[in-house]
């Protein structure tokens, strides 16, 4: 027997041991997009339970005891480590293979070439490489099934292993150095049998392992099954086998219950018991879902496309089509070989083209690293066995007489060592830069411009972006000054739970016992003010929402002090010239010294975008002739998503500054951070749009409101604002401003909504649009003495115009609002009455009448316009929905309730049902109308009238405790003096004297 090289024995620790070096010299120490949820949750920046990957969660829990700094790397040792055991498991795997022929007259180079082309096309992948130095959830996913391809081929190579080795040909041998693992069998068979069956039952094991935590392997479990019946053979029809291997695959798929016992035992998880089990098993059903509907239902090509892509190299490995040479074979023999042989060469060159990730120039990003490691097995496999063919072979120890006739065979392993090099040395030229960018740009950056733009001292930090909050967490960290400021997610602000935490770490300041519940929108401004009168609040990236109508947001650096609004809410004080001058100088460092590196990535950004599925092409005609050919082949740029979420997120950020300069009367200077926000993100829009507005102004174009329907459908909708700003960031522009005020309004924000019209005022002078919302608003406010000037004006200008239906009426219906502020009834009728006389068949009118006449308190001409618009429509809700509350205010409940039934049954609107409920309980049926409070509380209604009713029914049932309860809510969520929060107010004295208004 030949003595295997021991170079070949060791390759698989030798290849684990240099992998972990090379990963680990690259790795940096910060934060990155890929290890943010995974330090997030180990340092304890978030505290959400995890519902999924039970084995990731137990193989880092010892990590939570490090310091928050040391986190970041730690998981980087860890994803190196873990990439290091793969590689190390591919070259075993490799050598494991059911080769065509022997390796025994091979020669070194030969022999080596099939692991190092694997280890190339795995290893410098870029999605590999990427985890590698980053994070650790897929490269665990992989592993497991990596090891479990390994030990299926272990039990197979150890089944091929009788007594002494010998070289068979045939596909009976084995790699050089492949059998010392698997070919010391001696002594009894069956005790040859028992040690053989270990690899089996490892490989069970860590399947049932892999079907917990990766749902790859979920999906693959047939194929496994497939593979064990073809390795036993008849001995899968043995029930003592069948249960010894179901009750193996069973204790690995039992880790999946670990997470749900812990969470639904752990003292301080939000999840009860039967929660944490739901959580879990949701999860897990989103996760086949997404699968399905991605690939499935939604891009069969691409489902299609992965599989050509991917099993195709590995077809050879299943389906064995051994090539054993020419000789003594048939004419149509020798072709077919001869066909097969270049087949085989060009899936060979397809395997090492797609290790380039040529789906990215198409749109089609892989998914998951298990089909790079397929395709680093097959490409290696295809090879061996072509470098096998051209290899001499021994014929009773003479050299076979083909191969004296085709002395250039020999050179077709150095051929093949040249291929494997230039594909190395592409693979290292192309990601190895995208890699270093990676983790020497961390994201850890946006988060110390952050800390740098806070003055000295302590204070609270809020977001409503969970990753930009984790990455300024993570700055605070390395610059250990976790206890000088708290990091408060303002989206989960209400919830109990997490202002328990936050009470850990700051007592007595978000929880007592008045506010252990899930707060409404005015109890968590309520809280703010409270915070805010012994801590300064910051935010670290502009915004919008309720908090904001209390709230306004000055500009420090890259974040925003948050001040209260004083008296006058919209009467916010212009930022001084110091903090200007400080503006500008702290962006012109940034710039200089970050910045202006990361510009460039703009060229890319189309590549670099991070999508759902995939980034878009890059365009042609922005690249070089030669980039433009190697992109139609598929061969582009590694992306670098990091690099451009940072870029992203520092652009948002300057466009927000250029805004407050904009509205500080500073054109020249925003223009140049707008330049500067598109230079980070091409397709910034709201830079862009806000840039177009500020060329023109400053060329003395005037500026004008554009068709805002058109607008509104050019961007998908109005509803994308949202979007549009939180990605972007904030807009100045008169048509984007003016779209914004309606959606802040329709969203229940009023004076976010005035100060966008007031700035479209200033931006497009004799508009009259704004105005007549802005009176509106005023009007809703209860401030005539701020709409009548305006409504007063509009007139003035309607005199000059020609003969508008549209604006007299709004200017009308305007008067009529501001005639009830004023208490001028008389007026208010008369303006009706001519309004209603001239627009009989007008709906709208018809309905603001009757909401008019309500106010008014003139319930009986209220009750003839709804009647009048029911004998037009007799099942329009809404005015179905008017007739009730009006015969309701006239105390006639009882004719009311049949009205709110029949709406009921057409439709499930929470406002019918809490009317409902104030007429059964104005006739005294509290049951009832106890059910339909609750069903409307249950139901998510904040509404203050559904406390102030439960209240009510509280009183009645003598539950006092209660009834305070409901009256401090309704009061809380109430406008001042409103009549609401008077009745409110009212009961709550005479419940508990004595108690101060709220």
């Amino acid at each position: 027997m030949m003595r295997p090289p021991g170079w070949l024995t060791a390759l698989p620790v030798l290849v684990s041991l240099v992998s972990l070096g090379v990963y680990a010299s690259m790795m940096g120490g910060g934060v990155t997009m890929d290890n943010l949820p995974l330090a997030a949750r180990l340092a304890g920046w978030n505290d959400q339970p995890v519902a999924g990957q039970p084995l990731l969660w137990l193989l880092t829990l010892p990590l939570e005891v490090l310091p928050a700094a040391w986190v970041p790397v730690a998981i980087k040792l860890f994803a190196a480590a873990l990439a290091a055991a793969i590689m190390g498991l591919l070259v075993r795997t490799v050598q494991l293979l059911p080769w065509d022929s022997s390796w025994a007259n091979a020669s070194r180079l030969a022999a080596a070439l099939p692991v190092i082309l694997a280890c190339v096309l795995c290893g410098l992948e870029f999605s590999f490489w990427q985890q590698a130095t980053t994070t650790c959830g897929e490269l665990l996913d992989l592993l497991l099934l990596a090891a479990a391809v390994w030990l299926l081929l272990e039990y197979r190579a150890a089944g091929r292993s009788r007594g002494p080795r010998k070289h068979r040909a045939g596909g009976q041998s084995h790699w050089p150095g492949g059998h010392r693992a698997a070919g010391r069998s001696r002594g009894p068979g069956e005790h040859r049998a028992s040690r053989r069956s270990r690899w089996l039952n490892a490989a069970v094991l860590v399947w049932g392992l892999g079907m917990a935590e990766n749902w790859a392997m979920l999906l693959a479990l047939p194929l496994f099954v497939a593979g064990v019946i073809g390795l036993l053979g008849f001995r899968i029809f043995r029930w003592r086998v069948v249960r010894r291997l179901l009750l193996l695959g069973l204790a690995g798929f039992s880790i999946y219950l670990l997470l749900p016992l812990v969470n639904g035992l752990s003292p301080r998880s939000p999840w009860s018991f039967f929660q944490a089990w739901q959580e879990t098993l949701y999860q897990t059903r989103q996760i086949l879902w997404g699968v399905y509907y991605q690939f499935w239902r939604g891009h069969r090509l691409l489902l299609l496309a992965v599989v050509i892509n991917y099993a195709v190299p590995t077809l050879p490995l299943l389906v064995r089509l051994r090539d054993e040479g020419m000789q003594n074979k048939s004419r149509m023999d020798r072709f077919q070989l001869w066909l097969s042989r270049r087949l085989r060469w060009c899936l060979l060159l397809g395997c090492c083209w797609l290790a380039f990730d040529p789906g990215l120039a198409w749109g089609v990003w892989r998914p998951m690293l298990s089909f790079d490691y397929l395709n680093a097995l097959g490409a290696a496999y295809l090879l061996g066995n072509l470098l096998l063919v051209s290899q001499p072979v021994l014929v009773h120890g003479k050299l076979r007489r083909s191969h004296n006739h085709f002395p250039w065979r020999r050179l077709v392993p150095a051929a093949a060592a040249a291929g494997v090099l230039a594909v190395a040395a592409g693979l290292a030229f192309r990601n190895a830069p995208a890699i270093w960018h990676l983790n020497s740009n961390p994201l850890t950056e946006f988060g110390e411009a952050a800390l740098t733009s806070l003055p000295p001292g302590r204070g609270i930090m809020l977001s409503d972006n969970p990753d930009k909050l984790a990455v300024f967490q993570a700055a605070l960290a390395r610059q250990h000054r976790a206890a000088d400021w708290l990091a408060v997610d303002a989206r989960r602000l209400p919830l109990p739970d997490y202002r328990a935490r936050l009470n850990r770490r700051q007592p007595g300041v978000w929880l007592d016992g008045a506010n252990a519940h899930e707060l409404k929108p005015a109890e968590t401004l309520r809280l703010l003010k409270d915070v805010a009168r012994s801590n300064r609040l910051f935010y670290l990236h502009p915004s919008f929402g309720y908090v904001f109508e209390q709230f306004y947001l000055e500009p420090a650096g890259s974040v925003y002090e948050l001040k209260p609004r004083g008296a006058d809410p919209l009467a916010v004080p212009p930022l001084p010239a110091a903090s200007l001058a400080a503006g500008e100088q702290f962006w012109t460092s940034l710039w200089e010294q970050r910045l202006a590196r990361l510009a460039p990535l703009a060229r890319l950004a189309p590549l670099a975008r991070l999508a759902p599925l995939a980034p878009l092409a890059p365009p042609s005609h922005r690249l070089h002739d030669w980039e433009k050919k190697l992109a139609h082949y598929g061969l582009v740029p590694a992306p670098r998503f990091q690099e451009q979420v940072l870029a992203d997120w520092f652009s948002v950020a300057l466009d927000g500054w250029a805004v407050t300069l904009q509205k500080q009367g500073r054109w020249p200077a925003a223009q140049v951070r707008l330049e500067e926000a598109r230079q980070l993100m091409a397709n910034n829009l709201s830079a862009s749009r806000n840039l177009n507005c500020n060329t023109n102004f400053q060329s003395g174009v005037p500026l004008q409101l554009a068709d805002m329907l058109q607008v509104a459908e050019d961007m998908g909708g109005i509803g994308r604002l949202h979007s549009l700003m939180a990605s972007c960031g904030p807009l100045d522009e008169p048509a984007m401003d003016y779209l914004m005020g309606n959606l802040l309004l329709k969203e229940g924000c009023p004076w976010q909504a005035a100060e966008q019209m007031e700035r479209v005022k200033t931006l497009v002078p004799g508009a009259l649009e704004p105005e007549l919302i802005l009176a509106d608003v005023f009007n809703q406010l209860q401030m005539p003495g701020r709409s009548g000037p305006i409504i007063s004006h509009l007139r003035a200008e309607a005199a000059k115009l020609p003969p508008n239906s549209t604006l007299d009426l709004n200017l009308a219906l305007l008067e009529v609002g501001m005639s009830i502020l004023e208490t001028n009834r008389a007026g208010a009728r008369e303006t009706l009455a001519a309004l209603l006389a001239e627009h009989p068949d007008n709906p709208v009118i018809a309905s603001r009448a009757a909401s008019a006449y309500l106010a008014l308190g003139d319930l009986t001409n209220a009750l003839r316009v709804a009647d009048a618009q029911l004998a037009r429509t007799p099942n329009d809700v809404l005015c179905l929905h008017k007739k009730a509350v009006i015969l309701m205010q006239c105390g006639r409940s009882g004719e009311a309730i049949p009205l709110l039934d029949h709406i009921l049954t057409i439709t499930n609107l929470p406002p019918v049902r809490v009317s409902r409920a104030f007429a059964y309980l104005a006739l005294e049926n509290f049951g009832l109308a106890e059910n339909d409070f609750r069903a409307a509380e249950t139901e998510g209604n904040t509404s203050p009238a559904v406390s102030l009713g439960l209240a009510a029914v509280a009183e009645h049932n003598h539950d006092t405790n209660q009834a305070v309860h409901y009256l401090r809510l309704c009061l809380t969520n109430s406008p001042n003096h409103s009549s609401l929060w008077k009745q409110a107010n009212a009961r709550l004295q005479s419940l508990v004297p004595g108690t101060p208004a709220q």
